[in-house]
């Protein structure tokens, strides 16, 4: 997504659509409800073909139904954002957008230009006898806030990561997993030396490669270290040691043969395709939630077809975030600009109805905030992970793409993306870092 936390990933299916101009969405949207009060205008994250689309159209038309308010969908994908940041000043919005957390609040956070939810967080789930705060856990909704303190979303799926891996291929593994940093590098050369190189990655991702260098960075400097390094404006918070500690850690890897010999020059997503069907012969790969979902018409090829199983990423020597956990939240927001605030409110007390809401753990795969619906099989192991850390969670690259997107785009992620390619050292990826992150803020005056 996005540039965006789910950045071409499916989450779900293999199709990625590129979109033109947002012309399309900019014009056709908000107009349709400007004096139609049984019409509600929605520009969606997600690519008509996903499953998450599916669920999300499900709903619309049965909510059209109970309700005569029919549901404009535009399928905008992961760009959508962009189209509505570039209407807030002027011409026409829709009535509800979606897209993970951290986008929305950069979209809509600093021009206050989100409608405040505090109503919807008290109002009854359509359908229930239980308010959706009551569902849909407050720690969640309070995360992310208008200037006014209301929530200015509402979460209807979780996002994490973790190392995915085949439990028919490693049984061992799936019997009892490596939880320390040693315990995992003995596992990965016992496999290099059987000739598998144990790691699968896309290195032309840069939002993938990412993946190593938040884990790494949060495991031993704790939640929010990355943002803090890169907003300081002196720089000096990249002299943390435990910023060092974890560069030395990718390092090891990348320097160490431990990535499949292509990783290098790969275009996503030849690697991961390699890894679910077997052919690279990889062990690990690190990923998000949707990892099993997108990967599964290949794992099913594996010649030992696939039982996705997880693991946490593995905790280091004296640690401050070794019982941390990613986790991002995809969810609604309601522009104040909204033509029809109402109608989306009340779609979206219909959509997190148990029974609608399920779909998005039935048909896309994922987690949901709801802890009554079933967690699909394949993320049971992460479900226990999230569950394991509790309070303690970072979000999608530890905060910084969400707070300073022109600067991850234009260093953050090409210098991360050397470290991962052994293309820098630890202390030249610091070094390079420090001085790019003192550059940018000179630039902001």
């Amino acid at each position: 997504m996005k540039h965006s936390t789910i950045p071409r990933r499916a989450l779900g299916v293999a199709a990625i659509t590129t979109l033109t101009a947002v012309a399309a969405a900019g014009c056709g949207g908000g107009t349709s409800s400007a004096g139609d009060a049984k019409t509600l205008t929605y520009w969606s994250m997600w690519n008509q073909p996903e499953p998450q689309a599916k669920v999300l159209q499900k709903a619309a038309d049965e909510f059209e139904k109970s309700t005569g308010v029919h549901v404009n969908i535009k399928w905008v994908g992961r760009k959508v954002l962009t189209n509505v940041s570039a209407n807030l000043n002027g011409g026409s919005l829709p009535d509800l957008t979606d897209q993970d957390a951290g986008e929305l609040m950069a979209t809509f956070g600093a021009a206050d230009a989100a409608t405040g939810l505090n109503d919807v967080c008290e109002a009854t789930v359509t359908g229930e006898s239980v308010k959706v705060c009551d569902v849909v856990p407050k720690t969640l909704v309070d995360r992310y806030q208008t200037k006014g303190g209301e929530p200015m979303m509402m979460p209807y799926e979780l996002i994490s990561s973790a190392l995915w891996y085949n439990g028919a291929q490693l049984p061992d593994v799936a019997a009892k997993a490596p939880t320390t940093w040693s315990e995992w590098k003995a596992l990965l050369d016992k496999e290099k030396a059987a000739g598998r190189p144990p790691l699968a990655l896309d290195g032309s991702e840069g939002q993938y490669t990412s993946y190593w260098w938040t884990w790494a960075a949060v495991r031993h400097g704790g939640p929010g270290v990355a943002l803090a390094a890169v907003s300081d404006k002196t720089g000096k918070a990249w002299d943390n040691p435990d910023l060092l500690a974890a560069a030395q850690d990718i390092e090891s890897l990348a320097k160490g043969g431990y990535f499949t010999p292509s990783y290098n020059g790969s275009k996503w997503p030849a690697v991961q395709t390699g890894w679910a069907n077997g052919e690279n012969k990889t062990d690990f790969l690190l990923m998000g939630s949707w990892a099993p979902s997108e990967t599964a018409p290949f794992g099913a090829k594996n010649p030992k077809p696939f039982q996705y199983r997880s693991m946490p990423f593995p905790q280091v020597d004296n640690g401050k975030g070794n019982n941390a956990t990613e986790l991002s939240l995809i969810g609604f927001a309601i522009p104040k600009k909204a033509k029809q605030p109402a109608n989306a409110k009340k779609f979206i007390e219909f959509f997190l109805n148990k029974q609608q809401l399920s779909g998005i753990s039935t048909t896309a795969l994922n987690l949901t905030p709801r802890s009554d619906i079933e967690v699909p099989a394949q993320l049971a192991d992460l479900k226990k992970q999230v569950a394991a850390a509790g309070p303690n969670v970072f979000k999608s690259d530890d905060g910084v793409n969400a707070q300073l997107p022109q600067f991850t785009t234009e260093s953050y992620y090409p210098t991360v993306q050397k470290l991962l390619l052994g293309r820098l050292s630890a202390t030249d990826f610091i070094q390079t870092m420090k001085s790019a992150t003192i550059a940018y803020w000179k630039t902001q005056g």
